[in-house]
């Protein structure tokens, strides 16, 4: 192989390496953010996220925006909102970001479930999960414990991985207690 072309050859390895690393604007639609402790939660949780500037919620438009410093801090981004238990659909520029999936089994029911990890700091948060709940076949009643995060689900036949989509859908990010 001649210099030129082991030259060429290094430097397009470089840019497509590049590439994959993409500084730019994350932007979280869909979250459940109905009061300033939301903001501040939100902010908060990814002022600690290394690669992340410029964090912003948006309690009108139940959305998060932010700047990343590559894909890597994104992901990250992401991955610390979840924890904090919000969820939402993300993009970063034209990439989809996924939060973490169900944990429950397939086809699992339960008559009394425990759904934990969900963002609850004030009644509206309690009311909006609840109320996501509610929705889900078999769910007789709900409730909800903000220092434990956790919500309390009773019923009959509840599929599990329906109540954790209805918390999804609702910008809760949510796991089934094992």
């Amino acid at each position: 192989m001649t210099f030129a072309r082991s030259l060429w050859l290094v430097a397009a390895f470089a840019l497509l390496s590049t590439a994959t690393l993409r500084a730019g604007e994350v932007k979280i639609d869909g979250v459940h953010i109905c009061c300033g402790q939301c903001v501040t939660i939100a902010q908060n949780t990814l002022k600690k996220v290394d690669g992340v500037s410029n964090a912003k919620a948006d309690k009108d438009a139940g959305a998060i925006t932010l700047t990343a410093a590559d894909d890597k801090a994104a992901a990250a981004a992401i991955d610390a909102l979840a924890k904090a238990g919000f969820r939402g659909n993300a993009k970063h520029g034209d990439k989809s970001l996924a939060f973490p999936g169900s944990n429950a089994e397939k086809g699992a029911k339960s008559d009394k479930l425990a759904i934990t990890g969900v963002h609850l700091c004030c009644k509206a948060c309690y009311s909006a999960a609840e109320d996501a709940l509610k929705g889900v076949a078999g769910v007789s009643t709900v409730s909800s414990d903000k220092s434990t995060k956790t919500l309390e689900v009773l019923g009959k036949d509840v599929d599990q991985n329906a109540a954790l989509e209805a918390l999804f859908k609702a910008g809760f990010q949510a796991s089934v207690k094992k």
